[in-house]
């Protein structure tokens, strides 16, 4: 390790008996709650926790932000040098760099889709990561499509690398966020330690719906439909911007759209239109966890109209969490869970007009179905929040001892 690179790394721990090393080095969209999630989740088991993160000055604060007094337990590597490029100029090898200066018990990727493409097409030409993190990976694979979707050229190829990297042992604990594939994977791979998790919430959602929408300044008798996180195509904004055009001017449903606008300048113009009309609110920014609270809570009901969208959904764990009935595209792992556990109503993925009519269904939804959804939602949302979530993560890391 070079003298730049050293010091940057900053005060990092000796080799602890049981040391973590979180490698997380993203602050766009879930990354920042998820790095409070598992620096929680570590820290309740006693391990010494390294957070490797974009601590460069004009990122430092939001981690700062989210981690708050829990910076005085844990010790800090920035991922990347003073000219923003990785420690040795990629991910695995600034996190070898890390290894080899501090011997760390353990190596969790919050997203071990952030390297896994490129990994997997070199071990599949037989070019492996750094020896030196060999077995010590673990993380959350939040959407492995090579492991279930049909053959690609391209799904063949990480498939070939990843039965290498397996062969060898480079993994130790690996995470899926879908119910549905962890038996069959872990029969697949049985030498990999697979384990489902949940799709965390935390905090109040309990809010009353009249003071929510007061924080809000929102219309207290509309019926409210939240499109909340980052406003993109993927998540399907372009859809629901066309399907409130098209309600008539006598319904009373109103879009909160809360998130940063990241989707072609028509519908964001659209979007603004509905608000200039009074159809819609648009909160085109950062949104903090506090209005995060009032969103859900002031809403009648919450959309995730994803398109091609393979995984899971925080947004849906929040809504169950506010007891919010949801209205899903009907596709992979959302569409199955809203359906599944009856959360809500599902449309044909894609479809504006099923998207529309829905919407207009639900607003007209009787008393009983409406409290028949909230009671779903509760018992789903218990399976989901933070508590399980942290004995989820920590679990296959925990040594007990025999007596």
């Amino acid at each position: 390790m070079n003298k730049e690179d050293k010091a940057l790394f900053g005060d990092a721990p000796p080799s602890p008996s049981q040391s973590v090393l979180i490698v997380d080095p993203q602050v766009e969209g879930h990354h920042l709650t998820w790095i409070r999630y598992i620096t929680d989740a570590f820290l309740s088991q006693n391990f010494k926790v390294t957070l490797m993160a974009d601590f460069r000055p004009q990122h430092a604060s939001k981690i700062h932000n989210v981690l708050q007094d829990r910076l005085k337990d844990i010790q800090r590597i920035c991922a990347f040098n003073e000219n923003g490029r990785y420690h040795g100029n990629s991910c695995l090898k600034s996190v070898s760099l890390a290894q080899k200066e501090y011997g760390f018990s353990h190596i969790f990727f919050n997203e071990l889709d952030l390297f896994a493409s490129n990994c997997l097409r070199q071990a599949a030409m037989g070019r492996y990561p750094p020896r030196n993190i060999k077995g010590l990976l673990s993380g959350i694979y939040f959407r492995p499509r090579f492991l279930f979707e049909k053959k690609t050229l391209s799904n063949s190829i990480k498939s070939a690398g990843f039965k290498r990297l397996y062969q060898n042992r480079w993994f130790k604990n690996i995470f899926l966020m879908d119910e549905q594939r962890i038996e069959d994977v872990s029969k697949k791979f049985p030498d990999i330690n697979f384990n489902f998790l949940p799709d965390p919430w935390d905090g109040n959602f309990a809010i009353d719906q009249k003071d929510a929408r007061s924080c809000l300044n929102l219309p207290p008798n509309k019926f409210i439909v939240l499109q909340f996180g980052i406003g993109t195509k993927r998540k399907g904004l372009h859809h629901v911007a066309n399907a409130m055009k098209n309600l008539p001017d006598s319904s009373d449903v109103f879009l909160l759209c809360a998130g940063k606008l990241s989707i072609p300048s028509k519908f964001e113009r659209l979007l603004y239109k509905l608000e200039a009309q009074g159809k819609a609110k648009i909160l085109n920014r950062y949104v903090s966890d506090t209005e995060e609270k009032f969103c859900f809570c002031a809403s009648d009901a919450v959309l995730l109209p994803y398109v091609h969208h393979m995984g899971s959904s925080g947004v849906l764990s929040r809504a169950c969490a506010a007891g919010k009935p949801v209205i899903a595209s009907d596709f992979d792992l959302v569409g199955f869970r809203v359906k599944q556990y009856e959360l809500g109503l599902v449309f044909e993925h894609g479809s504006v007009a099923q998207l529309k009519t829905a919407i207009h269904k639900l607003a007209q939804m009787d008393i009983i179905q409406k409290e028949k959804f909230k009671k779903n939602n509760w018992g789903y949302a218990k399976r989901c929040h933070y508590k399980k979530f942290k004995q989820a993560v920590t679990k296959p890391f925990v040594i007990r001892p025999i007596y």
